[in-house]
């Protein structure tokens, strides 16, 4: 992981007090701590049930769920932070073979999809409605290299339509 220290202080947001931080999927909160100590008032954020015990006192949130992302999204609008750590969850080796294996799948899928839409090959997607999928395989590709935006329309025009096979 690379961080980039400032030499000067961030902007105090509003004017008034020390600079919010916070640290969303916080962990043992370590960073916030660290943050801390360089005077900012802290945010860490996690769910309640975190196998890490805090080093700091933490805001436990479940933000797969509306109420905790609307709340969050309140207080970053009425009291901006001016600055956000994203400390993304990590996965065991068992969901991180999965998630490869996943990935590896989907970028194939995207693969074919794009010489489809070079080839004027009419395509077929089952289920697009239901399956994550389809939604996974937007996301795909968006950050492949080879697609364009044009690409990306014609995929959109299949991902939002409902198909049933029965």
């Amino acid at each position: 992981m690379s961080t980039k220290v400032f030499r000067k202080r961030p902007p105090i947001p509003r004017g008034k007090g020390f600079p919010f931080f916070w640290e969303i999927f916080a962990g043992c909160a370590k960073f916030s701590l660290c943050m801390q100590c360089q005077n900012f008032q802290v945010l860490p954020v996690d769910h309640d049930g975190s196998e890490h015990q805090p080093l700091t006192p933490v805001l436990f949130a479940d933000l797969r769920e509306l109420p905790a992302q609307q709340m969050l999204l309140q207080r970053l609008k009425t009291n901006p932070p001016c600055c956000i750590h994203f400390a993304m969850p990590g996965l065991g080796p068992f969901h991180a073979a999965k998630v490869a294996s996943a990935n590896r799948l989907l970028e194939f899928v995207v693969q074919l999809l794009v010489e489809c839409w070079l080839s004027n090959i009419h395509v077929i997607l089952e289920n697009p409605e239901r399956s994550w999928i389809w939604a996974a395989i937007t996301v795909t590709a968006l950050v492949l290299k080879h697609s364009s935006s044009l690409f990306h329309r014609w995929l959109q025009q299949f991902v939002g339509r409902c198909f049933r096979c029965m």
